[in-house]
Formats: C-alpha cells, sequence, structure tokens
C-alpha cells in the first residue's frame, strides 16, 4: 500500500486497516470455533466499530461481548441483539443494564459474589424486569471472580435461582493471564488451566441439581491454541479480528497476521 502523506485528506498520525487480513483473521477464527464445537462471542472493544463487529459475527453466529454498557447501548442501537456484558455488574448500572436488557432479545451479566446477587435480585423485582445472569470463574488471573472450588459457588447459583427475575444462564471465566505469557507452549498451559476450571465449575453445578446452558471461556492467546473443548459452548477472543506486535511476540500469531497499523511521520534522525 502507497500512501500520500502530502494530500489533504491525510494527517498524521492516524490507523489503518488492512481489511483483507482483518477478514481472514475472523473467517479463521470462526472456523476454529466451528471445529471445535463451540459459539463464537467475539469481544468487540479492540475496534469498537460496528462494521467490525459485523465481520466477527459472520459465519453462523450472532452474540458478542462486550466491556461496558455504553459499548451495549451502541451495539443494541445498531441491530445487535444477543449481547454479554463481560465485566462483573455493579449496583449502580442495574438500571442501565435493564434498559439495555429490555431493549433487545438478551443481556448476560456477570456476578461473583452473593451481596451483587442480592442487589440485583431487588432491582430486577422492583423494575420487575428479568436479566440473564452468569457467574464469573477466576481460572487463575486473579482479577476478578470466584474460584471453582470456593464453597460459595453454590450458593450464589442457589440464589439466582430461587429470584423470580433473575435468570441462571451459566458460567464464564477469561484466562487474562495468558497475556503473561512469552511464547506457545505457556499460552497452552495457560490454556488448560483456563479449561480445567471451567469444567470443574461446570461439573461441580451438575452435581448439586443446576446444569449451566453457557460455559464460556475466553482470550484470544488461548483462543488460538485449544486442540478440545469438550464441554465448553462457547469461546470469546477479541484482539484477534486486528491482531498486534505483542501479541506476536507472544505466539498468538505471525507478524503478516497483524490487520492494524499507525502511520507517522518522523520529525528527524538524530
Amino acid at each position: 500500500m502507497t500512501l500520500d502523506l502530502t494530500s489533504d485528506l491525510l494527517h498524521t498520525p492516524f490507523a489503518v486497516i488492512d481489511l483483507e487480513r482483518f477478514e481472514l483473521n475472523t473467517a479463521h477464527m470462526s472456523d476454529r470455533a466451528h471445529q471445535l464445537g463451540v459459539r463464537l462471542r467475539p469481544h468487540v472493544k479492540t475496534h469498537k466499530t460496528i462494521e467490525g463487529a459485523e465481520r466477527q459475527v459472520r459465519g453462523g453466529f450472532r452474540g458478542i461481548t462486550v466491556s461496558t454498557l455504553a459499548e451495549a447501548e451502541s451495539y443494541a442501537a445498531h441491530g445487535f441483539r444477543d449481547i454479554t456484558y463481560g465485566v462483573p455488574i455493579t449496583p449502580g448500572k442495574v438500571s442501565r443494564a435493564i434498559s439495555v436488557s429490555e431493549s433487545i432479545d438478551v443481556l448476560s451479566v456477570l456476578v461473583d459474589t452473593i451481596e451483587m446477587v442480592n442487589a440485583l435480585a431487588d432491582q430486577c423485582a422492583e423494575a420487575q424486569s428479568t436479566l440473564s445472569v452468569l457467574i464469573k470463574i477466576d481460572c487463575g488471573y486473579g482479577r476478578a471472580g470466584i474460584r471453582a472450588d470456593d464453597p460459595h459457588l453454590i450458593s450464589i447459583v442457589r440464589l439466582i435461582d430461587e429470584a423470580p427475575y433473575l435468570y441462571f444462564e451459566g458460567i464464564l471465566t477469561h484466562a487474562g493471564h495468558a497475556y503473561h505469557c512469552h511464547h506457545r507452549e505457556e499460552i497452552k498451559s495457560v490454556a488448560h488451566e483456563e479449561y480445567t476450571s471451567i469444567i470443574q465449575a461446570r461439573d461441580r453445578l451438575i452435581s448439586h441439581g443446576f446444569t449451566p446452558s453457557t460455559v464460556s471461556i475466553g482470550s484470544t492467546p488461548t483462543a488460538t491454541v485449544y486442540e478440545s473443548l469438550s464441554g465448553v459452548t462457547e469461546m470469546r477472543p477479541g484482539n484477534y479480528a486486528l491482531f498486534d506486535v505483542f501479541q506476536a511476540s507472544i505466539g498468538s500469531c505471525s507478524l503478516s497476521e497483524i490487520a492494524l497499523s499507525v502511520v507517522t511521520e518522523i520529525i528527524a534522525y538524530y
């Protein structure tokens, strides 16, 4: 690609997306999801564009993952009907989540504490509006979620199940610590930890009479190395659509797969 930086239409710095690479990356991940027998629910926070998300859900998929309610509102306004809000919700955001939920088919929210389930149940009952709920499982990242062997896990599910305006959808985890890896073998180790954690949580729930309809995992590094996902229903990578030099440095992709560049002019070389 040749760019004329003297053009009045181009002012540095600016981003350039290689659409051919973007299409190849999104198609490849859709193919992987089909091969692994899971739904693809891509995270869309990397690019935050309607056009990018539309390309990510090609291949028979429909759901997306967002990191803010502002993103959820924007995507809902542009026709996306199945959205997971991928951050544990707080009491002050419940009414806004209910509003989004009422405008689409389903908005799934995350919880990881008994206190938040109680707050969610009270506000949904007051609004007489049902929310779909996922429990966030900590698979070793340590940033959020409840461990698969935590005794409170069953109590949280039971509270959700008993609340008249909450629907227990399932469990979700995110191997964010895969970004701390240095090579592909380390990523595989984290992917194994992610998988075994969510399956342990699923099996505990089933043994207590609760069957999660959604068993969700995902990060771009781990999604590139899964060999089998038996018992899992969906994965949620996001960065894969564009990739970046960091992903290449840890073995998630090659430099030739990076679809985003930033064009800038060098002031001088000293």
